[in-house]
């Protein structure tokens, strides 16, 4: 099975994010999804997510910059060793975690309610 293309993924992740309940999904604004080939060095991270969370957003601080969920190419082609129902399950997880912390949750939380 050859590789699937950035382009590729992104329409997986997007299709993950559409998953998700419109009461959540409509809240989601302001998130950019990237593709990179590996997380930083060291790390085995499936995907990282920056920004401030949806919880610590105010009204008056009208403006803040766009949240961001880094998707790790290299360590989810590995998991899912070419299973492409493996890969979309996984994709499934990470967009869904990664939303949990934009929407504030911490991964101890998300520990505690075991949804890590």
């Amino acid at each position: 099975m050859e590789p699937p293309s950035d382009e590729e993924l992104e329409a997986l992740a997007r299709r993950c994010l559409e998953e998700l309940p419109d009461e959540l999904r409509s809240r989601v604004v302001n998130l950019g999804f990237l593709i990179e080939d590996e997380p930083p060095a060291g790390s085995n991270w499936l995907a990282t997510y920056q920004g401030e969370p949806y919880t610590d957003r105010s009204s008056f601080r009208p403006f803040s910059w766009p949240s961001k969920v880094t998707i790790y190419r290299g360590p989810l082609l590995r998991i899912s060793g070419g299973d492409p129902a493996r890969l979309e399950a996984e994709m499934r997880h990470v967009v869904r975690h990664e939303v949990a912390h934009y929407f504030g949750i911490s991964d101890a939380r998300l520990i505690e309610i075991d949804r890590y």
